[in-house]
């Protein structure tokens, strides 16, 4: 069965519990309210007969007119409530049925004694009749006395087995519903709270390192489906973490066999390239003006060629020693940083009239030599692809956000299309060809990864002829400081 109908099922039956109690306790509630009810119409009836029961006494003692037309309209009063009592119990029936027929012969007795003492002379004959009747009539209500006080013994009795009731119906239905709430939670924890425990202790497991723990919990219902893809995730994660650390592990022989390779090759390259250098500054030296113009040129193409290479080796001994080189990461003044490099430009700046904007560089924990190589090669391309610009600008600025400082190198340069951007941090990638910009295309990828390294990400944003805007981030601050 699924969680939600063994929920659903729990609360019908909760809900059942509470509705029959709820029914239970309306109905003894109802039951002491109408034994009130009765208690009250009892009491009206013993009170009634208690009124006219004075009445008789005065009229026999004074003899009064005007008592006989009280007596006949307290007992008409009588009959009226006598008549709308209603009772449940049949004893209690019986007795107001007995009540009704004693008050039918109530009114002729009283009669008979009235009319006994209305005769012209009162004799011992008409003093024995009006004595009769009145004995009977104070027989009558005596007994009418007593089936009301049965009454209201009754009705009290009613009451108090009500009450009873009533504790009991609320005792049984508070345990009832106590009952459900215990097989509920009993439900929620076999089904629900234990195999959502095994669950939390199996990710605890896999998060310890344990790939091989599963939570193996049975079961058709949600949970059971849930342990059962938790496992199935798991073995593929573990079959995943292990192809990424075999990857991983080759990715790491290859990225030191391709540093490895670089600063052979550069090395390598160097003597040759000396051997060059050299043979073409002596011909520069001792026999340059021997050769025809064409001669000189292409061996001033020989020259420029040789240190465009000797420059590209550079470039790629630094980008692979990069890789190598550990990180001393300390909080150090960016603005200072930003400065001492543009120091080194300060005759092209000065020259070219290039107008410089800096915004608030905050201190951050970096490494300064490495942060150093970062803005030299950003600001090094915007002097180069600002050249084309009467007005040009370069504006560095920085923000934090959550915690992330952000800083940006914007020039008003050539720019370039968005559509080539996943080009740029590659190494010997260029958008512009030589004969416009020179360089080597491995400026950009030193950088790159200069902020890899500090935990940061790079990235640019430009349109052809409108400059181009360099991001990098340097990551958390608190992040690089616990480190």
């Amino acid at each position: 069965m699924r969680i939600r109908s063994k929920g659903r099922l729990v609360t019908l039956i909760a809900l059942a519990a509470i509705a029959l109690n709820a029914a239970v306790v309306w109905w003894t509630f109802s039951e002491v309210e109408d034994a009130n009810r009765e208690r009250r119409e009892a009491s009206d009836i013993a009170r009634s007969l208690s009124e006219l029961r004075l009445i008789t006494f005065e009229y026999r003692l004074y003899h009064k007119p005007e008592a006989v037309e009280q007596w006949y309209a307290v007992s008409d009063r009588v009959n009226h409530v006598i008549a709308d009592a209603k009772f449940s119990d049949p004893i209690q029936r019986q007795i107001i049925a007995g009540l009704r027929e004693r008050r039918k012969a109530a009114p002729r007795i009283f009669g008979e004694i009235v009319a006994a003492r209305a005769i012209e002379r009162v004799d011992d004959t008409s003093r024995a009749v009006e004595a009769r009747a009145l004995s009977r009539l104070v027989s009558d209500q005596q007994k009418g006395f007593q089936a009301a006080f049965r009454l209201i013994d009754l009705a009290t009795q009613r009451i108090d087995r009500s009450q009873k009731d009533e504790l009991i119906a609320t005792v049984i239905g508070l345990v009832l519903i106590a009952a459900v709430t215990i097989i509920g939670f009993f439900v929620m924890d076999r089904h629900v709270l234990v195999p959502v425990a095994r669950l939390q202790h199996a990710t605890q497991q896999i998060a310890g390192g344990n790939w091989r723990f599963s939570a193996g919990i049975a079961g058709n219902d949600e949970i059971g489906d849930l342990s059962r893809n938790f496992d199935a995730m798991v073995t593929s994660l573990h079959e995943s973490f292990a192809r990424i650390d075999s990857d991983r592990a080759e990715l790491v022989g290859l990225n030191k066999e391709l540093d490895a390779f670089s600063y052979s090759v550069s090395h390598d390259l160097r003597a040759p390239l000396r051997a060059i250098e050299g043979f073409t500054r002596i011909v520069g030296e001792q026999h340059v003006s021997q050769l025809s113009p064409e001669g000189r040129r292409l061996f001033e193409r020989i020259q420029s060629n040789t240190r465009g290479m000797a420059q590209l080796i550079d470039d790629l001994l630094a980008f692979s020693r990069i890789g190598k080189q550990p990180i001393n990461r300390r909080p150090a003044d960016l603005r200072e940083i930003l400065d001492h490099c543009l120091e080194g430009m300060e005759e092209e700046i000065a020259t070219r009239k290039i107008e410089i904007r800096i915004g608030g560089l905050p201190k951050w924990p970096v490494d300064s030599s490495l942060m150093s190589n970062v803005f030299q090669n950003l600001l090094s391309n915007a002097l180069k692809y600002t050249r084309g610009r009467d007005n040009a600008r370069v504006e560095i600025d920085s923000e934090v956000t959550e915690g992330e400082l952000r800083v940006y190198v914007r020039d008003n340069g050539a720019g370039f299309d968005m559509k080539y951007a996943d080009k740029l941090f590659g190494v010997f990638q260029r958008l512009h060809s030589a004969a416009e910009f020179e360089g080597t295309g491995v400026g950009l990828a030193i950088v790159q990864r200069i902020v890899q390294r500090h935990g940061g990400r790079i990235w640019a944003e430009s349109k052809p002829d409108e400059g181009a805007t360099f991001w990098f981030t340097l990551g958390e601050k608190e992040a690089h400081l616990t480190h």
